[in-house]
Order: structure tokens, then C-alpha cells, then sequence
């Protein structure tokens, strides 16, 4: 995370809760929308607009739909089956960049990546209750 990224991330930290409120208030209300619709009526930035919706993903409140478009999640199933698909995502990212930065080998990583896939089949990954991608990844990891 660049400096000014890390400046940025805490001078609105105090906001998130807020502006993760609206943006759940508003999807509530009106339905599945747009990244830059959102942005509009709420009248923040796109890219704020799009940190939000990135977190709240992470936690399995909102997806992604087939028509290009945010919504909440309809329940507990569909939330945790979005909060396993957005962890195998995430680690998979950072396991290709890792890779192509010669950080982790290829073996290792699909390794890792069977891995993960394993404790989401299981379940393991919700034994703790609401937990982000990254402290899963961590979690992981850990335990080799």
C-alpha cells in the first residue's frame, strides 16, 4: 500500500461504518445498482463507492450479479457462499502474483490453493464466524 493509499485509508477510516451503512440502506431501498450509480446518488466517489462494496463483499453482505450490478444478498446461504468464492478468489490472486514475482513456486501454490479449497468444501472456514479473506488466507498459511 503506497503512502498516500495508507493516508487516505486512515483519514477515512472513522466514515466506514457510515458510508457502509448507506450504501446498505440504499441497495435495501432500491434494489441491485450500478458501481457508478451508487456513486451518483450517494455523492461519494466512485472509487470510495467501490472500496465499500469491496469490503462489503468480503463479508458476504452484497454479490455481484450476472447483469453487471451490486446487490444485497438474499440470505445466510448465499452470504457464505460469497464469502468462500471471494476468499478462493482472493487467495488465488495473490498466489498468481506471488508467483509471477518468484515469491511462492507453482507447486506450492496449487498446493495451497487445494488447500484452501478443502477447509471452504468443509466448512472449517466459518468455524470462527465472520472472518475477511485475508485472515483466512493468514490462517492458511499458518498452518503449513
Amino acid at each position: 500500500m503506497s503512502k498516500a493509499s495508507y493516508q487516505a485509508h486512515e483519514e477515512i477510516k472513522p466514515k466506514k461504518p457510515s458510508m457502509e451503512q448507506q450504501v446498505y440502506s440504499y441497495l435495501e431501498t432500491k434494489g441491485a445498482t450500478t458501481l457508478e450509480m451508487l456513486g451518483f446518488q450517494l455523492g461519494i466517489k466512485a472509487q470510495t463507492a467501490s472500496a465499500r462494496l469491496s469490503e462489503m463483499h468480503d463479508k458476504g453482505i452484497v454479490t455481484f450479479d450476472p447483469y453487471g450490478a451490486y446487490r444485497l444478498t438474499y440470505d445466510d446461504a448465499e452470504r457464505l457462499d460469497v464469502i468462500k468464492q471471494r476468499c478462493v478468489e482472493r487467495f488465488a490472486k495473490w498466489s498468481r502474483k506471488g508467483e509471477k514475482n518468484g515469491w511462492i513456486g507453482t507447486r506450492k501454490l496449487k498446493a495451497d490453493i487445494d488447500r484452501l479449497r478443502a477447509m471452504s468444501d468443509s466448512g472449517s472456514l466459518y468455524a470462527e464466524g465472520k472472518r475477511d479473506a485475508y485472515d483466512l488466507v493468514l490462517q492458511l498459511l499458518d498452518q503449513q
